[in-house]
């Protein structure tokens, strides 16, 4: 019963997905363009590289909010996760 339940779920979101399309070619279309431009060397480098680290940096904080959201069970994980490695910055 369970697997056929999977499956229909499965069948499910397949349907939207081909629903959406053209949004899904041009999210695959985008990921292939910045793969390129990340790799191919060039005077753009420096910009790829300046957004790399901006979305790593953004992409650290995210993390920091879900593992703070999580609750680590005492006050000291917000001092270690937040305010240390800023303050030591």
């Amino acid at each position: 019963m369970a697997r056929n339940q999977a499956s229909g779920e499965f069948d499910n979101m397949l349907r939207r997905l081909w629903h959406q399309r053209q949004a899904v070619f041009g999210l695959v279309m985008l990921l292939v363009l910045l793969s390129i431009a990340y790799h191919i060397e060039g005077p753009h480098q420096k910009y790829v590289r300046y957004m790399e680290k901006k979305t790593l940096w953004c992409a650290y904080w995210v993390g920091l909010g879900i593992l703070s959201s999580v609750g680590l069970g005492t006050g000291l994980h917000t001092f270690l996760l937040y305010l240390g490695p800023h303050i030591a910055s």
